[in-house]
């Protein structure tokens, strides 16, 4: 069985915003995958069609986070190379 996913749409051009410092969360609201957790100490910019949510520590971020339904998308670990 397989099953189809509608892509989300990307428009012409990407939003460009400004990331505040602190706890940043960036994350795609349809799927509720959040694909970036950090500390940004200095902040900065992004271009991205991702939703953004920013807390002073991590523990406000992570349970914004846990309100919205996001699931961290955590990167497979290579496998140590013998």
């Amino acid at each position: 069985m397989t099953t189809e996913t509608t892509p989300t749409p990307v428009p012409a051009e990407l939003p460009k915003f400004d990331i505040p410092k602190g706890w940043n969360c960036l994350y795609e609201p349809t799927s509720k995958k959040a694909y970036v957790v950090k500390h940004f100490p200095l902040g900065g910019k992004a271009t991205s069609i991702l939703s953004l949510i920013t807390a002073q520590t991590e523990l406000e971020l992570r349970a914004e986070m846990t309100i919205l339904g996001l699931v961290d998308v955590v990167p497979a670990v290579p496998p140590a190379q013998a």
